[in-house]
C-alpha cells in the first residue's frame, strides 16, 4: 500500500471492477481516455488479469483514508525498465469528478510519483494529455511537469481533432528541487540550481522546426549562462573574503569585523549572487509566448 495525506493507493480487487467499469463507460470521464468504445465486464476482467501479470503495468485503486471509499484509479503504464520511464495514469471517478477540487487527485499523484522515483527507481515519468483537458494540464503543471511536445490532430473527439500534449518530469529537476533546500554550502546550492534549470534549455528549443522555439532556446541559454557567470563571480568573491564555501562558516566570518575595504567587496558579492539567482529562477525568455 502507498499512503498519501488524504488517500491510500491499494491493490485493485475483483470487487472493485464493477465500479471501475461504470466509470470507464461514463462519457464525461471516457472523453479523457484513449478508450473509444463501451466496455463489457469481459473487457474489464481481461484488463484486470493483464494488469496483475504484466511487469510493465502498476495499477492501484485510490481509496479515501477516512472511510476506505473507492475514489478512482491510478497507475504507471508502459514501464520501460531499461530506460526507467513510465506513463502516469490517473482519474477520480467518484462523483464523475475526473480531477477533483478536494485534493484527492493531487495527493494520489504525489504519492504515486514518490513511489515511482524512490520505490521503483524510475528516471522519467510522462503523461499524454489532450488539448481540451484543462483540469489535468493544470494539475500536471502544479506537480512540476513541463510540456515536452505536441502531436497535431492526434486525438479525434466530439467531431473534431485535438492535439496530444506530452508532459514529462525529469528526475534531475526533481532531485535539484530536493537538494536546494538542504544545501549547506555554496557549491551544493549551485549544483542543485543547475539540476533544476538545465533541462529548461532543452525544453525551450525542443521544437527544432519552429523558429520561435529556436529563438526561445537561444535566448534562454544566453540568459542562463549570463546569470550563472554573475552568480559564480559573486560566490568566488565570498570565498576569497571568507576562505570557505560552507554557509555557516561564511555567516560566522561575515558577522565578525572585516578588514578595511572588504565590507564593500562583500556587499558587491552578495549583490552578484542575489542578482544571478533571481535571473535564473524568475526570468523567462523574452519575446516568446
Amino acid at each position: 500500500m502507498i499512503r498519501g495525506r488524504l488517500v491510500d493507493l491499494t491493490a485493485i480487487e475483483r470487487a472493485d471492477l464493477p465500479r471501475l467499469l461504470e466509470w470507464r463507460n461514463t462519457p464525461e470521464l471516457r472523453r479523457h481516455f484513449r478508450e473509444y468504445r463501451d466496455l463489457s465486464m469481459t473487457h474489464q476482467e481481461r484488463w484486470f488479469e493483464r494488469s496483475q501479470s504484466d511487469p510493465t503495468v502498476v495499477m492501484r485503486a485510490i481509496r479515501r483514508q477516512a472511510d476506505g471509499e473507492l475514489l478512482g484509479c491510478c497507475g504507471l503504464v508502459y514501464i520501460h525498465w531499461v530506460n526507467r520511464s513510465a506513463e502516469l495514469s490517473l482519474y477520480i471517478g467518484h462523483g464523475n469528478a475526473y480531477i477533483d477540487g478536494d485534493g484527492y487527485a493531487e495527493d494520489a499523484a504525489r504519492a504515486l510519483l514518490g513511489h515511482a522515483f524512490a520505490g521503483l527507481g524510475l528516471h522519467r515519468v510522462w503523461v499524454e494529455v489532450y488539448a481540451f483537458d484543462e483540469a489535468k494540464r493544470a494539475l500536471l503543471e502544479q506537480l512540476g511537469f513541463t510540456l515536452e511536445g505536441t502531436l497535431r490532430e492526434h486525438h479525434f473527439r466530439d467531431g473534431r481533432f485535438y492535439q496530444g500534449e506530452y508532459y514529462f518530469l525529469l528526475l534531475t529537476s526533481f532531485l535539484g528541487c530536493l537538494l536546494m533546500p538542504s544545501s549547506r554550502d555554496l557549491l551544493m546550492l549551485f549544483i542543485s540550481l543547475e539540476l533544476v534549470s538545465a533541462p529548461g534549455f532543452l525544453i525551450a528549443a525542443f521544437r527544432k522546426s519552429d523558429p520561435r522555439s529556436n529563438e526561445a532556446g537561444i535566448k534562454f541559454f544566453l540568459i542562463g549562462v549570463l546569470s550563472t557567470a554573475v552568480m559564480l563571480y559573486g560566490m568566488s568573491l565570498v570565498y576569497g573574503v571568507t576562505g570557505s564555501l560552507n554557509l555557516e562558516q561564511i555567516a560566522t566570518a561575515l558577522s565578525a569585523a572585516l578588514p578595511q575595504g572588504q565590507e564593500t567587496l562583500v556587499q558587491a558579492a552578495i549583490l552578484f549572487i542575489v542578482a544571478g539567482f533571481a535571473f535564473r529562477r524568475h526570468s523567462s525568455p523574452p519575446g516568446t509566448p
